[in-house]
């Protein structure tokens, strides 16, 4: 017999019309707000152009992007279920941030 994966489970839970009613005008409301991203494209577009302030929204898109797919997709249940893959994220966040950190040194 085969049973579903346990990433399908979550999804199937998460994807109730009470959380999409939650979650959508969350998202809309918190996009729609200016934050620290809009007054950084503002500030750039201003001072360096916005053909080079573009690859900074680019980047912003693809973070909220991110965030909104591990939302969807349940990862804050696996790390709750599974505290070493938290443990696990945590390094290699820091890995990459101590990585990005060095190259603005050398640079």
């Amino acid at each position: 017999m085969h049973y579903p994966s346990l990433a399908l489970i979550i999804w199937i839970k998460l994807m109730s019309t009470a959380f999409l009613l939650a979650l959508i005008p969350t998202f809309f409301f918190v996009s729609v707000t200016p934050g620290m991203c809009m007054t950084l494209a503002l500030t750039l577009g201003m001072t360096v152009g916005i053909r080079r302030t573009m690859w900074m929204m680019l980047g912003e898109l693809i973070g909220v992007g991110l965030v909104a797919i591990s939302v969807v997709i349940g990862v804050a249940a696996l790390i709750v279920q599974y505290p070493e893959l938290f443990v696990v994220l945590k390094i290699v966040g820091g890995s990459y941030l101590l990585y990005l950190g060095l190259s603005l040194i050398h640079i």
